[in-house]
């Protein structure tokens, strides 16, 4: 924040005729925004993209040819953009200051303070599978976040420009090496692929700017990150009756190919009389296209009543470092 107090105070005493030259690293450290917002997110939606599908046991067609779960869940983070304190990271901007302000007075003011050290990721699924050939299981997952619900919640809270959806389909073929009998667990192998679609974004708004000892800073763009991802791995998983409760562990290493992008469109910032776009600037954006491979162990139990059953899952990434819970239900026919 002194640095930029420094720099601006020195501009516009100075008749800012090299105030176009140093209003570009404000671009430059919105670019280093969107990017660690990436590397901060992307590891948490790798592991919500593939936790809580609602089947916990190793065998499900044992018995029965049709299934269909739900579930509700979430992937716990130590905090969302937990970069912001790290002051080395920026050349001018006091992004820290600038989000802060940007939703002080708002709807969402509490929820974003509390972002800052515990972000949920929720995970919200439906899934449906039947006995294929030579018994295997085919089984497909679905979970969707539509815009429609961002604004008719937003508006019910009249704020404006909020963006959130998401969209993750996915499929698995298993097969079990062993079947639950005696003292013997049940056993399955199988392969798995998964997509994934996750949109946010915020308009700042009209009014913003930020005052640095005395001198207004305006800066105006809608801040928006997209994200698409694809896994492909394989799951081996465990689990034994004991009566109506079967506890049930799996391991999966994932294949992850990720594209994810972050702009700031219509990106204007004006000091001192001086407009960052009247000197040629370009709207501040990050790309990258990740490649990774991460490990998922995830565990819990059954309570079976017949063709009901409810399931309690945890689960833990290797890449994220970071657990999750979820709930679930499932129907067998």
């Amino acid at each position: 924040m002194k640095k930029l107090a420094i720099v601006l105070t020195v501009l516009i005493l100075s008749g800012g005729p090299i105030f176009s030259q140093d209003l570009l690293p404000l671009g430059r450290d919105l670019d280093t925004l969107l990017e660690k917002l990436g590397e901060d997110v992307v590891p948490y939606l790798q592991q919500n993209a593939l936790a809580g599908e609602g089947i916990g046991m190793a065998e499900l067609s044992e018995g029965s040819k049709f299934w269909f779960a739900t579930s509700l869940g979430a992937t716990l983070s130590n905090g969302l953009g937990t970069f912001l304190d790290d002051e080395s990271a920026f050349e001018l901007l006091d992004v820290n200051g600038m989000l802060q302000t940007a939703v002080d007075g708002t709807a969402i003011e509490s929820y974003y303070n509390k972002a800052k050290s515990f972000f949920p990721y929720p995970i919200m699924r439906v899934a449906f599978g039947f006995r294929s050939f030579a018994d295997t299981e085919l089984i497909f997952m679905f979970s969707i976040f539509p815009q429609l619900l961002t604004d008719t919640v937003a508006g019910s809270v009249k704020m404006e420009g909020v963006t959130l959806n998401w969209m993750n389909a996915g499929v698995r073929l298993r097969k079990a090496l062993m079947s639950d009998q005696g003292g013997f667990p049940a056993i399955s192998l199988g392969v798995g692929y998964s997509f994934s679609s996750f949109n946010i974004g915020y308009a700042l708004p009209e009014d913003f700017s930020q005052d640095v000892t005395g001198f207004p800073l305006s800066i105006q763009g809608d801040l928006g990150i997209h994200t698409m991802l694809n896994s492909l791995g394989v799951e081996l998983a465990l689990s034994k009756r004991l009566g109506v409760f079967i506890p049930f562990v799996r391991v999966s290493p994932w294949y992850h190919w990720i594209r994810y992008t972050g702009e700031v469109k219509d990106f204007e910032a004006t000091a001192g009389g001086e407009s960052y776009i009247a000197q040629g600037g370009k709207d501040p954006s990050a790309e990258k296209n990740i490649y990774d491979l991460d490990v998922l162990f995830a565990g819990g139990f059954d309570i079976k009543l017949g063709k009901f059953a409810i399931l309690a899952e945890g689960s833990y990434s290797l890449d994220s470092r970071a657990f999750g819970a979820g709930l679930g239900m499932r129907f067998q026919f």
